[in-house]
């Protein structure tokens, strides 16, 4: 065909007056953090638990048990997931989250090739147009890609090789009311969400709300921050701890991954990658323990509201992130984080047993009392002397 017998696409622009269009609330699957319309990133390390997060979700979903605009009604979910096993891996998990699997839809390609039909992997936006036929046919509402180097053709580091998978995806989901969500990875190193992005920042452009995945080396718990949210307020952080269950297969049990849901955390994502990557020494770690339990140790029932202490820490001269990690630290007695049952506001307070030991290496100087407290040094060379 010459490039005069080709079909060119009419385009015209079109001008629709704001009186006419009818205004609509945002939709939420899970309530401010996944929209509905539009598609949403869950991006992380490897082997952190995004994908048994999501699909514990889905199992949610299809039971209409999750806080969002869907609850009370069971969804339908597909599910694109091309670097796992669908029968030694995700049904196992579906099935640990006590899905409704006649709800949830595995998604393959039957290619045909030389009068031969094999079962191909899902590609975006090749396999696009049938993609959108499935939603319809199975009148699903949420669709979940579970690996987008994976899933998506071209590099995940071109801006156009993102967008031509990316924006159909959108388009799908503008035109379809359905949310689609996406699994992405992030790479090493410090400083803000948005930079540790793995690939080109055309991913997190398009996509309209981001939730980092971070594992908390100290407890286990997986804590999931929103970076991103174009349509809803700032929502609180949360966490939850991978744990093992038992599935009956017809080749005997299996183990695998399930979620225990933690509710929410006063810990952010971006807390954990500064303490990761924090210089601090450790006689300036055992200062800013002490700190804290001096501080709680003064007042009535022994805690306090946390804003209070990070206030005043940092009048000490400590970041907020070296006496939130302090308070972690803590284990003889240990420091916990609650809510408290008046307005909400996060305290901490010393647990009662134990409460007359110091910190851990550090000595009483009498009963129910600890050492004075002594702010860390500001000049370098008295640290290091230390």
């Amino acid at each position: 065909m010459s490039a005069a017998e080709k079909t060119v696409e009419k385009r015209t622009v079109c001008a629709t007056p704001f009186s006419l269009i009818t205004p609509t609330r945002m939709q939420w699957v899970w309530a401010g953090k996944i929209p509905v319309g539009t598609v949403t990133a869950n991006v992380g390390k490897g082997g952190i638990g995004k994908t048994t997060f999501e699909l514990w979700q889905i199992a949610r979903l299809t039971r209409g048990e999750l806080e969002g605009d869907w609850a009370g009604r069971a969804i339908t979910v597909l599910i694109v997931t091309p670097e796992d096993d669908p029968g030694a891996v995700t049904r196992p998990r579906l099935e640990a989250a006590g899905a409704d699997l006649d709800r949830v839809f595995n998604l393959t390609v039957a290619a045909e090739l030389g009068g031969a039909t094999r079962e191909r992997r899902m590609k975006l936006p090749l396999d696009m147009e049938q993609l959108g036929e499935v939603v319809t046919e199975t009148g699903a509402q949420l669709v979940f890609i579970d690996g987008m180097t994976t899933a998506f053709e071209g590099s995940t580091d071109s801006k156009e090789d993102m967008r031509a998978a990316l924006d159909p995806l959108i388009d799908l989901a503008q035109r379809r009311d359905i949310a689609v969500i996406v699994t992405h990875h992030s790479r090493k190193g410090n400083g803000n969400l948005t930079d540790l992005i793995s690939g080109s920042h055309a991913i997190r452009d398009a996509v309209r709300s981001v939730l980092f995945f971070v594992r908390d080396e100290e407890t286990g718990e997986v804590i999931i921050t929103q970076d991103k949210s174009n349509y809803g307020a700032e929502t609180a952080s949360c966490k939850f701890r991978l744990v093992s269950a038992t599935v009956e297969t017809p080749d005997g049990q299996t183990e695998v991954g399930s979620v225990e849901w933690l509710g929410e955390s006063d810990v952010s994502a971006a807390d954990l990658i500064a303490r990761t990557y924090s210089d601090g020494d450790a006689d300036d770690r055992n200062a800013a323990q002490q700190f804290v339990l001096d501080y709680l140790h003064g007042r009535e029932a022994w805690e306090a509201n946390a804003g209070e202490v990070l206030k005043a820490g940092r009048a000490a001269g400590f970041s907020d992130n070296e006496l939130k990690h302090a308070r972690r630290r803590s284990r003889n007695p240990r420091i916990e984080s609650t809510k408290s049952a008046f307005g909400g506001a996060w305290v901490w307070v010393i647990e009662a047993e134990g409460a007359t030991e110091g910190a851990e290496g550090a000595m009483p100087t009498a009963r129910g009392t600890f050492g004075t407290f002594v702010a860390p040094s500001t000049d370098p060379s008295e640290r290091d002397a230390a």
